[in-house]
């Protein structure tokens, strides 16, 4: 028979405001516990008989008040020491977090996470333009967040980015990861066209791209800055589709 205490139903109220109880099987609520709940007025459909309300053991014996009163100060010792053991617990596991994130042993310099940072920022606004095209361009929504996820492989030891290369006239898998011009500058005479939102949408995100490019260099390594030209380059050729359908814009 498990007891259960006034401490017990302060904390669950405390948690969740309720207005009914009802006690599970093989439960039994203390003295305490009882008055707590009427004090609030809060009902127990399954109420026991009377009979048994103060501590009839069903076999015709009651047990005397001070019985409740020791199940209910063991209760709240148990639950006092469960609680302080979390504590430590999550104490230990924090600083254990700490000393392994600590940016220190982690050799980020300001520099560093000042780059990867601003790389969360690109993602964040790699997912919102994703959101804008899905609800007219699925496919061109998926190549987005393909995109967003190779800017989150930047910041991982191991080369991450899988962006695929669609060749055209100008791009090609040889030079997918170079540092490449845009394919044609972007005037107000491409944003008036029919998909004009959505070409300044990824010129905004390839210009974005072209600023960070020197820091992932300088920061993340040669490879890493390769990758990013992926995505870069990816853009372009995305460009490219939105205005010229299959034909590549890029000037020779």
């Amino acid at each position: 028979m498990k007891y259960i205490t006034e401490a017990d139903l302060r904390n669950l109220y405390r948690t969740t405001p309720f207005t009914t109880y009802e006690t599970e099987p093989g439960t039994r609520l203390t003295p305490g516990a009882r008055q707590f709940l009427g004090d609030r007025g809060i009902r127990i459909p399954d109420e026991i008989p009377s009979a048994k309300r103060f501590g009839d053991s069903g076999t015709g014996g009651k047990k005397p008040l001070y019985f409740w009163r020791q199940e209910e100060n063991k209760a709240g010792h148990d639950t006092d020491r469960i609680g302080a053991d979390a504590e430590e617990n999550a104490a230990a596991t924090d600083s254990r977090e700490g000393e392994e994130q600590c940016p220190e042993d982690l050799n980020i310099t300001p520099e560093k996470m000042a780059l990867l940072n601003r790389l969360k920022s690109a993602q964040a606004l790699f997912l919102e333009t994703g959101l804008q095209f899905k609800e007219h361009d699925v496919l061109l929504a998926q190549r987005i967040f393909v995109m967003e996820r190779c800017l989150a492989g930047l910041a991982a030891e191991e080369e991450m980015c899988l962006l695929p290369c669609q060749a055209c006239t100008g791009i090609c898998p040889d030079n997918f990861s170079e540092d490449m011009e845009d394919c044609f500058e972007i005037t107000s005479f491409h944003v008036q066209s029919d998909r004009g939102m959505d070409l300044i949408r990824l010129h905004r995100l390839r210009c974005l791209l072209r600023e960070l490019s020197p820091f992932v260099e300088q920061e993340l390594g040669d490879g890493k800055k390769r990758e990013l030209h992926q995505v870069i380059n990816g853009l372009s050729q995305l460009i490219c589709q939105l205005f010229g359908g299959n034909t590549c814009q890029k000037k020779e």
